[in-house]
């Protein structure tokens, strides 16, 4: 009995109760400015993920090649199920796993066991179950149980894909909210703080010193009452005038002796940190120049994108091919080539080395960019002072003389001899 209560409070604290997510989105409300930022980071994150395309490849003795007749290419490429576009299947996954903790999909297939589509479940709906009573490698040990229309479903975790964030033990994963909920909180404060300080006219607490015996209850409240009418925003800048047998001093509290401002840009530093944004994304461009900015453009691909790229073909690779497949070198891959889609400069110049350095055909360079075929252009060339096909590489020396050279030679004796008559 001890061991079951200790699993249901074990489930309860993975489920995201409604009480929660209003309690988040109340405090995210009180900043205006840090949901905007919230939410502009988890913009960027979702599209970053759902833009790059997926590809499945197939490992040979003659290199790779594109499986664009796999099922799971043309599911991930074109279209999971009959609700999505692989771009909205993308980002509603990315959404769920940065905003709950955890995404799903679940495999379907039709009755010859071909995959027939994918589906997205609720987050939501999904509760992680961990028998403690066996061993990680037994079944049974881990289940999911699927709250969905047709019922309760209890899936193994073969028959599911689980995309986890920040997962500490490697089964449950963590929501980017709860881990900057205290920074919210702490910015609150910093608001409440503000408001409190506007609405006393930015006047500091006074203490006043009097001769007089303020041993008397009604005497003590007249004090208090004469110099707390000076309090508020429409008392700014009034002068107070004070009986000779009263001392005032006001203390000091300044905003930036409290931090305050330091702690309004530490937020939002701290929100961008926890999606792993850099900030000029964000219309932060303290310290950026063109240079860095692409620097960090390319580190946030390769920092933080590359690691979600990993964990999501990991769980595909095992999940969504054969034993069969996986042994015959068939494995599903983001196309990172896409990142440079965007910068055009970039892009060329990568070709350019490429086909220089004889280990890409031009022809291959025209598929990328949607061109059409052109003959000669589907062979590898070598650049050396002008680029020759690969299969003619060294023809000009065959002799031991260039091609050329002689007609070279007696074209300089022609012109010395014209020279010299």
């Amino acid at each position: 009995m001890q061991e079951q209560a200790k699993e249901i409070e074990t489930l309860k604290n993975q489920v995201t109760s409604l009480s929660e997510l209003n309690e988040f989105f109340d405090q995210i409300k009180a900043t205006g400015e840090n949901s905007a930022t919230y939410y502009a980071c988890m913009d960027i994150r979702c599209k970053a993920a759902a833009k790059i395309p997926i590809k499945v490849l197939q490992q040979g003795e003659h290199g790779t090649i594109l499986r664009a007749d796999h099922a799971v290419y043309r599911m991930l490429h074109d279209r999971p199920n009959q609700l999505y576009t692989a771009y909205d299947f993308k980002f509603a996954t990315e959404f769920q796993r940065l905003e709950y903790g955890n995404a799903y999909w679940l495999p379907v297939y039709n009755l010859a066991g071909r995959l027939a589509q994918i589906q997205l479940l609720d987050s939501q709906k999904v509760t992680i179950q961990v028998n403690s009573a066996l061993e990680p490698w037994q079944p049974g040990y881990l289940l999911y149980y699927y709250s969905g229309p047709s019922g309760m479903q209890i899936l193994t975790p073969d028959e599911i894909l689980h995309f986890r964030n920040y997962s500490k033990d490697g089964i449950h994963g963590r929501s980017v909210r709860r881990q900057i909920m205290d920074v919210i909180q702490a910015e609150e404060s910093g608001q409440n703080l503000l408001k409190s300080k506007y609405e006393s006219g930015l006047i500091d607490p006074l203490i006043v010193e009097a001769d007089v015996d303020l041993s008397d209850k009604k005497r003590k409240q007249a004090v208090i009452k004469k110099f707390s009418g000076f309090r508020g925003a429409e008392h700014a800048g009034e002068i107070i005038p004070i009986p000779p047998d009263f001392k005032v001093q006001q203390l000091s509290t300044k905003l930036v002796d409290s931090q305050f401002f330091e702690m309004q840009g530490l937020t939002t530093k701290r929100i961008s940190n926890g999606f792993g944004v850099p900030g000029f994304m964000l219309n932060d461009l303290d310290g950026a120049t063109y240079s860095n900015i692409q620097q960090q453009n390319a580190r946030f691909y390769s920092d933080t994108m590359q690691s979600t790229f990993t964990q999501y073909e990991g769980e595909m690779n095992v999940k969504l091919f054969t034993t069969s497949e996986r042994r015959a070198g068939i494995f599903a891959q983001y196309n990172v080539d896409a990142m440079l889609r965007s910068d055009t400069k970039s892009r060329y110049d990568a070709y350019s080395i490429g086909i220089s350095a004889g280990f890409i055909k031009i022809s291959e360079v025209r598929e990328k960019e949607n061109l059409p075929f052109v003959e000669g252009t589907d062979q590898l060339l070598i650049g050396n002072g002008a680029s020759v096909p690969l299969d003619q590489l060294g023809e000009q020396y065959t002799n031991g003389t260039p091609k050329g050279g002689e007609e070279n030679g007696n074209q300089n004796q022609q012109d010395q001899d014209g020279v010299a008559g």
